[in-house]
């Protein structure tokens, strides 16, 4: 399969990106946002082209903290299992490096954990409420090490669970546990 690996470099380009987006997702993402992003470091806006179409994205951000948020890995249905997903990874990784950042991060679907292991990321639980406390988090964590635990964007308390792989029936008891608790196995790579 032909395909190239670009970044959004203007409007039109990050537009497509977010197009993209919607259609595997169903969701609006902030343009403004991700305009700024894109005004900061285009060279996160990463996508792959094929043919004149947007086949695949890892649009990605720099955060405060000096790392790499991951925020979506997407390839279009059609082109799956061809090693866009490990290439578009790749090239974050490379321009990761170039700005001399050394962890990456992302969320994942239960479908590719799998995945994100084989080319070499870390699983941890995060687990997310807006509307408990980090000690109500932590007092139903059974006993796994704490990686951190944090306030997001001032307003959303998070810890995040050090297991050795994914204890489905923990996350569960977390989110019937607490109204409105989201549970996501994170992933993080050390480059």
């Amino acid at each position: 399969m032909n395909y190239i690996i670009k970044y959004a470099t203007n409007e039109h380009e990050l537009e497509r990106i977010l197009i993209f987006a919607k259609h595997i997702f169903g969701s609006e993402f902030n343009h403004q946002s991700w305009s700024e992003r894109m005004k900061a470091h285009p060279e996160l806006l990463i996508y792959a082209e094929s043919e004149g179409k947007v086949i695949g994205i890892t649009p990605s951000h720099l955060e405060d903290n000096g790392n790499i948020t991951i925020d979506i890995v997407a390839v279009d249905e059609e082109h799956r299992k061809c090693g866009i997903a490990k290439e578009l990874i790749a090239q974050v990784e490379k321009e990761a490096k170039n700005l001399n950042v050394h962890l990456l991060a992302l969320g994942s679907v239960e479908s590719a954990e799998g995945f994100y292991e084989r080319i070499g990321f870390t699983g941890q639980l995060l687990i997310q409420s807006e509307k408990h406390t980090i000690d109500e988090l932590l007092a139903l964590n059974p006993g796994y090490p704490v990686a951190f635990s944090n306030v997001y964007d001032g307003k959303i308390n998070q810890i995040c669970l050090k297991l050795d792989e994914p204890n489905r029936e923990l996350q569960r008891l977390y989110e019937t546990t607490f109204y409105g608790c989201h549970t996501q196995t994170m992933f993080w790579k050390r480059i």
